[in-house]
């Protein structure tokens, strides 16, 4: 899995850029008690879901699958402000 975070706000362009590149909703936007949404995209065998938490202004975007390069270049090229989080595996191999 690869993470990052973004202002909520900006969350609607990056699921316009991913569906402008072929990326399709398979799951509506879903909205429980809290005002949390959540949304999943697919291109072929990569999963985006996007996320954001009513109570916080930080949205997180997570890709999935076997190949996630086509989505991970997509996103770091849109000219918005993403945050990449290391990923667990990462984090335990700087601490050794």
């Amino acid at each position: 899995m690869i993470r990052y975070t973004c202002m909520r706000a900006i969350l609607p362009t990056v699921e316009a850029a991913l569906a402008a590149h072929g990326y399709t909703v398979e799951s509506p936007l879903a909205k429980d008690l809290n005002g949390d949404r959540m949304i999943v995209m697919t291109r072929s065998s990569t999963v985006v879901l996007l996320s954001e938490c009513a109570q916080s202004e930080v949205a997180d975007i997570e890709i999935y699958g076997a190949a996630p390069a086509a989505a991970t270049a997509l996103l770091e090229q849109l000219p918005i402000r993403l945050f990449r989080q290391a990923a667990h595996h990462e984090i335990r191999s700087r601490q050794n």
